[in-house]
């Protein structure tokens, strides 16, 4: 996966509102994650009381890093829903270092899959795995697809908050 691969309608994403585009992000994107975060956590349970006996060079790894991206994730979101989208909507003053956060957040989540693709050669359960395990890449390979258009489409919404902000500035307000 290319990170930040934008969703096929992006173009129509950025004639749209900002407001309407964050209520799709939030809709389609944040709802969709919380549902992959939650079910990564009920299949790394059984992975780790399957797998790990038989293949602890690849789960232990595998589980630790599970856990900091669905943490990240999790709180990446949260500061985007309470103070970062709510920037935008308002087009509030400054909005550069907040959106510069979330965007650099959304690379490091990009980096923390790349070394989970690479940790499981490209999410191919190896031979004997579980179908807990199974289960685990394949959605593991929804979730890192869903997550590179979704920091696409925010990092297109925070390009123009920026530039709507600089405008504004520009303009005297």
């Amino acid at each position: 996966m290319t990170p930040h691969a934008p969703p096929k309608d992006i173009a129509d994403w950025r004639k749209r509102p900002v407001g309407e585009v964050i209520d799709h992000i939030v809709t389609r994107y944040h709802t969709a994650l919380r549902k992959q975060i939650s079910e990564v956590a009920r299949l790394a349970e059984a992975v780790h009381s399957v797998d790990l006996p038989r293949r602890p060079g690849l789960v232990s790894p595998l589980l630790e890093k599970l856990t900091v991206l669905s943490e990240e994730l999790t709180q990446h979101m949260v500061k985007e829903e309470r103070l970062a989208f709510q920037m935008v909507r308002a087009a509030a003053g400054f909005v550069g270092v907040p959106l510069a956060v979330m965007e650099h957040e959304h690379r490091l989540a990009h980096d923390l899959l790349g070394e989970l693709r690479e940790l499981t050669g490209g999410w191919t359960p190896p031979n004997g795995a579980s179908p807990a395990l199974c289960e685990l890449y394949t959605l593991m390979l929804e979730l890192e697809a869903d997550l590179g258009e979704h920091s696409a489409l925010e990092d297109d919404l925070f390009a123009r908050a920026r530039a709507d902000a600089e405008r504004k500035v520009a303009s005297g307000f």
